[in-house]
C-alpha cells in the first residue's frame, strides 16, 4: 500500500507511467505483465492509497526494484535523483 497526498496524485501517476513502467520494460521485460497498480476511487483524509500488486512466479529478489531499475531509468535533468524509489511504478489498468 502506498499513501500519496491528495494533491500529489497526478505526480505519482506520472512518475509511475513515465519512469518506472518504462524502466521495468527495458530492464526486466519479463516482469511487465506481473504487476498492476490499483488506483483509489478518491482521497480519504487528505491522502489516496494506491495498491501495487506483484504476482506470478517472480521472487522478492526479482522485485528488488532499486538496484535493478537504475540502469533503465532515464531522468530529464541532471539534478534528478539517480535512483527510483521503491514505492513507484506506471498506473496500469
Amino acid at each position: 500500500m502506498t499513501p500519496v497526498k491528495a494533491d500529489r496524485q497526478a505526480d505519482f501517476e506520472s512518475f509511475i507511467g513515465e519512469v518506472i513502467d518504462p524502466a521495468v520494460q527495458r530492464v526486466r521485460p519479463q516482469l511487465g505483465p506481473l504487476w498492476r497498480v490499483l488506483r483509489p476511487a478518491g482521497p480519504s483524509e487528505g491522502a489516496a492509497t494506491y495498491a501495487l500488486l506483484f504476482y506470478g512466479d517472480a521472487t522478492l529478489d526479482d522485485w528488488d526494484l532499486g538496484a535493478r531499475l537504475e540502469p533503465g531509468v532515464t531522468h530529464p535533468s541532471p539534478r534528478a535523483p539517480r535512483r527510483a524509489g521503491a514505492g513507484a511504478a506506471q498506473v496500469r489498468r
